[in-house]
């Protein structure tokens, strides 16, 4: 209340009293706060499968197909007065705020405005709240970098009254932190221990077939025939089927005699890159299981890095098991080969067994892993895994010798099975193309972790760091390193190297 005295003459009003009402402006509640799950706020650039959801409810939740959600997000917001009661009707403004990185190794270079894969956009820059009182929009952010991160702001004041910040003193309010994730689909395949390939085409209804080795075969063995389509066809036929062998016949290249006919035919690969020992043809595999094969009868794997590794660079990965994921891979096994002999024929096995490939290409955002057992030294160097993402006209893949690597854990003081599964983490990252150029540098670097906890994981000479349970790439600062190699590539991953 305002009291004004009046002067004393001879008006007859003394005095006035005003008494003014201050009425707040509006507040605008955003459903996504900052307080929402971290999966809510979490925006899948795409969704290359149909099986599964995207992490967020709020972009699942958006009409249409995965093509109309992939890098999109629903945001809805309430307007209420100071007491808290809807108001319909009421006029918002709206813009998108980019604030600081949230990863660790960015600590010392987050700031706001650092996005660097665009602009995202919002259907609307200015709205009615409906009859309820809510306004809705959508996001749209670009299908560029995995890390950059977003929060949509709001004012009843147009032009947000010129002011950049964005607090109650502003009359501005903001929804939770949004941030763009990538998702990658691996498919890993597993070498059989023991096993031999096809030595010539058999058909359906046979029950002999002719292989190249009888090594570790015998009588009363149980084996799986394992078939994959040609890898210059595309028909996306695997089967399999088991048998037991009732009696082998002959040395080279023997005749094992089946318990029962073939179910389907097996072939020679006649596309093979070794036409005189031919490495690319079906297979069996000695199998512990009624009807696949036990941890045992495969080389070993160790996928326990990769997830919690490319989440710091906000990549997801899911892994193609009956576990994870609807569909499964028909064939998750490789023909058994003491060594690859060369190049050429390693990635030939990949191309073949490659359930997510078409023709020469990976489906979008899938990666492809193989365990082996080793293969020889190239220019005396020990050879733990090989990576291609253009070489031999096949789609990207990633080995991983298992045999090789249990050899050299002991003489680097190392873990088994910790080196492996860091083997494993390394060579898939080799797939995001990371330390360009490759013709030069092998896709490796020769630095420290970002948290000087050791070797960067992409470190190209084994040390008494392998095996510690350690990874970690090298600091967000340099323009090359993995981080922002991997965050920044494109959606769906390329399938070419650069030379940059």
């Amino acid at each position: 209340m305002i009291r004004v005295e009046m002067p004393a003459n001879n008006f007859e009003i003394e005095f006035i009293e005003l008494t003014l009402h201050y009425i707040p402006p509006p507040r605008i509640e955003f459903e996504i706060t900052a307080a929402a799950s971290d999966d809510d706020r979490k925006l899948l650039i795409s969704k290359q499968r149909e099986e599964g959801l995207y992490p967020s409810q709020y972009q699942q939740r958006i009409a249409g197909s995965d093509a109309d959600r992939d890098h999109r997000i629903d945001i809805r917001a309430t307007v209420r007065d100071a007491d808290g009661v809807r108001l319909p009707g009421k006029k918002v403004f709206l813009r998108i705020g980019d604030p600081p990185d949230s990863a660790p190794y960015a600590a010392n270079f987050k700031k706001i405005g650092d996005n660097t894969g665009g602009a995202a956009s919002l259907r609307d820059t200015e709205l009615i709240a409906d009859g309820t009182g809510e306004i809705h929009t959508v996001l749209t952010a670009p299908l560029a970098s995995a890390g950059d991160n977003y929060w949509v702001q709001a004012s009843t004041i147009p032009g947000f009254g010129i002011s950049l910040g964005c607090d109650d003193k502003n009359d501005c309010f903001q929804s939770g932190v949004l941030t763009a994730w990538k998702r990658v689909y691996l498919e890993a395949d597993r070498m059989f221990r023991v096993g031999a390939d096809i030595a010539e085409n058999t058909g359906a209804g046979s029950t002999r077939v002719r292989v190249t080795s009888r090594a570790g075969l015998n009588a009363g063995t149980r084996v799986l025939f394992v078939h994959a389509p040609d890898r210059f066809a595309n028909d996306g036929v695997f089967y399999s089927e088991v048998h037991v062998i009732q009696q082998i016949h002959g040395r080279r290249r023997p005749t094992l005699v089946l318990d029962s006919p073939l179910l389907y035919s097996y072939y020679v690969e006649t596309s093979a890159a070794d036409a005189a020992n031919d490495h690319l043809a079906d297979a069996v595999g000695v199998i512990s299981g009624v009807q696949n094969p036990v941890d045992r009868d495969l080389y070993n794997v160790n996928l326990d890095y990769v997830q919690p590794l490319f989440k710091t660079a906000f990549t997801d990965y899911v892994f193609l098991d009956c576990a994870t994921i609807q569909t499964c891979d028909p064939i998750p096994y490789v023909p058994h080969y003491d060594s690859i002999p060369y190049a050429s024929v390693y990635a030939g096995l990949a191309h073949k067994w490659a359930f997510t490939r078409v023709f020469d290409k990976e489906l979008p955002n899938h990666q492809h892993l193989l365990i082996g057992s080793a293969t020889p030294p190239e220019n005396n160097s020990i050879i733990l895994g090989k990576t291609s993402i253009d070489g031999f006209n096949t789609p990207p893949f990633s080995w991983v010798f298992d045999a090789t690597i249990q050899s050299q854990a002991g003489g680097l003081s190392a873990d088994y099975f910790t080196f492996l599964g860091e083997s494993i983490a390394h060579e898939l990252a080799h797939q995001w193309d990371v330390n360009p150029p490759i013709n030069s540098t092998g896709g490796h670097c020769d630095r420290q972790s970002w948290d000087n906890g050791g070797e960067c994981l992409m470190n190209g000479t084994p040390t008494s760091d392998r095996g510690n349970g350690h990874v970690a790439f090298h600091d967000y600062a340099d323009d090359k390193s993995e981080y922002k190699r991997i965050r920044q590539q494109s959606d769906p991953l390329p399938q070419k190297s650069s030379l940059q």
